[in-house]
């Protein structure tokens, strides 16, 4: 081989060798990563490992320190307060209501034991009456309000706007004094209702039924005067009801309620109330509504809420200009509102009485505990005063204490409420006027007794609030008067101040006095036309010796049964319908409309609906309602009218206030129904009957037109119909009075021998509904010869077109609508 070629070979066996030397060294270096890598996944799988051992051993730990941190709070829940329950009452205690722990027994009296019967027969108690009494037999009043839920039965719920209960407590008297929980408040739990109430001591109690009827709350006209240059008036009362000042020695057959005492202290003025459920029931909407102003603002003050709403409703009235007067705890509120708020610029002046600008110690649970329950000889000898004294002292504070209720702990002197109150100072541009009484009602001095530290309003004040807390000399006027707090704005040198203080503020303008050139000869011809009239002989109304039962109409269909109460017949284009507080159906019950129905009127060939949330009308079909109007509407009626505008009715106890759009056209009666006939529209009042025109309330007929003809003892105006020249009217006393417009007659046709539900009119006769009757009258002839049908069933309703009469009648299986023939 030579040289060359071996050479060569041992090259190549060379280079084999690096190339194997290299892939083994290449191979090695692979393994090696994979083996760092293998170890570097091992520890990351470690780590992760550990990390997910800590997390999860931190969350075991966690929810062991969690769970108990919840049992701890469910221990310290059900330490915080003792609930006790019967099957419609529950009794909740709050932590240390009481110095020690204090059990309570519930007993239902016997609905057959005499006690039970003498509590129904003298207040109006439904259902079951409970007895809580302490185990321990010991009466004490508690540190902090206790509350108490009674549950109310479902059929007799309205509505979450309705405040027909209450909450009332006997105590152990004989005869017992029964009195209704003050600020009572209805709650939803589940799909149960309750009202509850806040006291601070408890005895027998049961609920109250009350007529049905819808909260009503903020500014309401009390009487309405004509536009002047003097500010209207705005009364904002605190825990005496009797603040908005109706006279029982002013009523009149016209005015049944009498006067209003600030209407005759101030005769052109127009006077407000600010109404604030107080001591009344508040209503379930009501109650919501502070509970979201509570979340919202963190603030647990009825003051700061009823202020805030105070504020709305002055802002919502920019064009009036107000002068407030208030009394008690109602000052607090109109300071809140106008001196937190300066944005408002429509109140000029205002009057404070009794109002506890720094608080009264009267409201304090701690204070009044010393004394609840305690033996009145003990007492007596232990704070060196006389029984009678004592008895005084207690039953005025245990009084106050109950009406201002949730109130208590914003009107304790240094409360959060009254320094946050004085934060926002005085307004400059208000004149403020402040009054305070000095009478404590009591017959003998408590100075010099530990008493005087207790309660200095018993010393040096009106028996609720000091002096020195009523009157502030930052006030440009204080005022003091030797009068009790119940009694202080009703003595007439009190209120001929106010008046001076007030008129001062406007200037003095001398109005020339209207002058009626045609006044005599006006008076001249009416005096002739009574002459003429009386000259005449005039044909009266036969009425009948003896009765007779009769069958004027028979039933003719039967369309169905409806399980709903408070149903209206309406009829439009041969379509009936049937109108619920809950919405409308149509004659096969089915709802055609799911509204909350605040009233419904049929109009220019239209079905008008009114709800709270807007206004709905039948379509052309007249058969679907489409909304109309998203007008929101908070009175407690409201009826739309075309070419006139919305009626709403805000209902209290004794009058309403009725308003034609924001233009008050009524509040001196209570308002009954609207009435249409041949397109004019009637408003029947209880003791007045009236016509819109021009979008005004003309007066057709009152009380007094009768009462001047002769007519005495009826009772309010039901409904009416219209007969040639004469009216016809129906009265709550079962009375049928005809009114001669020509002739101005006046007959009572029917007295006590017919009904009292609605009237209508068959050509020339006159058909007289009752609940179970109906009477026919010969309008032509003039005959009412005591004929009458007696129907099985209640009658809830009825309606007549064309001959034909529907009804709705009450059945056990609900209410039937079906109709009938006039013979």
């Amino acid at each position: 081989m030579s040289p060359k070629k071996e050479k060569k070979i041992k090259k190549s066996k060379k280079d084999k060798k690096e190339n194997l030397d290299k892939k083994k060294k290449l191979s090695f270096d692979f393994i090696k990563k994979i083996k760092l890598y293998l170890n570097r996944l091992k520890f990351k799988l470690t780590r992760k490992n550990i990390i997910i051992m800590s997390i999860g051993l931190i969350f075991v730990i966690g929810l062991i320190i969690g769970i108990n941190y919840l049992n701890s709070m469910v221990k310290q829940k059900e330490q915080a307060h003792q609930k006790i329950l019967s099957q419609d009452l529950k009794v909740i205690i709050p932590d240390g209501a009481f110095p020690s722990k204090k059990t309570f027994d519930i007993v239902e009296l016997s609905k057959d034991s005499i006690e039970y019967q003498n509590l129904v027969s003298m207040a109006n108690f439904t259902g079951k009456i409970y007895y809580v009494k302490p185990s321990d037999g010991k009466e004490e009043s508690s540190l902090k309000p206790i509350i108490v839920r009674y549950k109310i039965p479902k059929k007799l719920y309205f509505g979450d706007n309705y405040t027909n209960f209450s909450l009332a407590y006997a105590n152990d008297d004989d005869p017992p004094i029964i009195s209704e929980f003050s600020g009572c408040r209805i709650v939803k739990d589940g799909n149960d209702y309750y009202i509850e109430a806040e006291t601070f001591h408890l005895s027998k109690i049961g609920l109250i039924q009350k007529s049905p009827k819808e909260a009503s709350y903020g500014l309401r006209t009390l009487v309405e005067k004509p536009p002047s240059i003097k500010n209207d008036i705005i009364l904002v009362g605190g825990s005496d009801l009797n603040f908005s000042g109706y006279l029982s020695n002013t009523k009149t057959a016209t005015d049944p309620y009498g006067k209003n005492l600030w209407s005759v202290l101030f005769p052109d003025r127009t006077i407000w109330k600010y109404n604030y459920p107080m001591v009344e029931t508040k209503s379930k909407l009501y109650y919501d509504s502070f509970l979201a102003f509570l979340m919202r603002t963190g603030q647990n003050s009825y003051i700061e809420f009823e202020a805030k709403r105070l504020a709305q409703e002055l802002k919502r009235l920019p064009n009036r200009t107000f002068d407030i007067i208030a009394h008690g705890v109602g000052g607090l509120i109109a300071r809140m509102a106008i001196e937190s708020d300066p944005d408002i610029k429509n109140v000029q002046n205002i009057v404070l009485i009794s109002t506890p600008n720094k608080g009264t110690n009267i409201a304090n649970p701690l204070f009044f505990n010393v004394l609840y329950g305690k033996n009145i000889s003990d007492l007596s000898k232990t704070f060196g005063i006389n029984e009678r004294t004592m008895v005084s002292i207690e039953h005025n504070v245990n009084f106050y204490i109950e009406q201002i209720n949730s109130y208590y702990k914003e009107i304790m002197p240094n409360s959060y409420v009254l320094k946050k109150l004085d934060s926002f100072g005085l307004r400059k541009d208000i004149h403020y006027m402040a009054i305070a009484g000095s009478v404590t009602g009591l017959n003998e001095s408590i100075k010099g007794s530990i008493l005087e530290r207790f309660y200095p309003e018993f010393l040096h004040g009106d028996g609720i609030v000091t002096i020195d807390s009523a009157l502030n000399d930052k006030f440009e006027k204080n005022l003091l008067f030797k009068k009790s707090f119940f009694e202080i704005y009703t003595d007439p040198k009190i209120l001929d101040s106010i008046k001076l203080f007030l008129n001062s503020k406007v200037d003095k303008i001398v109005i020339k006095p209207f002058e009626n050139d045609n006044f005599i000869e006006t008076y001249k011809e009416k005096e002739l036309a009574e002459k003429k009239e009386l000259a005449k002989s005039y044909n009266f109304f036969k009425v009948p010796n003896s009765y007779s039962e009769k069958t004027f109409i028979l039933k003719n269909n039967d369309y169905g049964v409806l399980k709903e109460d408070y149903i209206k017949i309406q009829k439009l284009k041969n379509k009936l319908f049937l109108e619920t507080p809950n919405g409308v159906y149509n004659d096969k019950f089915e709802k055609i409309l799911n509204v909350k129905v605040l009233g419904g009127i049929i109009y220019n060939g239209r079905y008008f609906i009114s709800a709270p949330d807007g206004i709905y009308a039948t379509d052309e079909t007249g058969g679907v309602f489409v909304k109309v109007s998203n007008s929101l509407i908070t009175s407690n009626e409201a009826y739309y009218l075309p070419n006139n505008g919305l009626i709403t009715v805000f209902n209290e106890d004794m009058y309403s206030s009725v308003y034609l759009d924001n233009s008050l056209i009524s509040n001196k009666f209570l308002f009954k129904k609207i009435k249409i006939i041949d397109k004019d529209v009637y408003f029947v009042f209880n003791n007045k009957i009236s016509i819109i025109n021009n979008g005004k309330l003309l007066t057709v007929l009152n009380k007094e037109d009768l009462i001047n003809k002769g007519l005495n003892n009826f009772g309010d105006f039901i409904d009416f119909v219209p007969y040639k020249k004469q009216l016809f009217i129906l009265t709550s006393d079962y009375k049928l009075i005809m009114y001669d417009t020509e002739y101005f007659k006046t007959q009572i046709i029917g007295n006590q021998d017919i009904g009292r539900l609605s009237l209508f009119l068959n050509n020339d006769t006159l058909l007289v509904f009752g609940k179970t009757t109906l009477t026919k009258i010969n309008l032509k002839d003039r005959i009412f010869n005591g004929d009458y049908q007696k129907f099985k069933n209640e009658i809830e309703d009825v309606y007549f077109d064309n001959k034909t009469f529907y009804f709705i009648t009450k059945t056990l299986r609900g209410n039937l609508l079906w109709d009938g023939k006039i013979n």
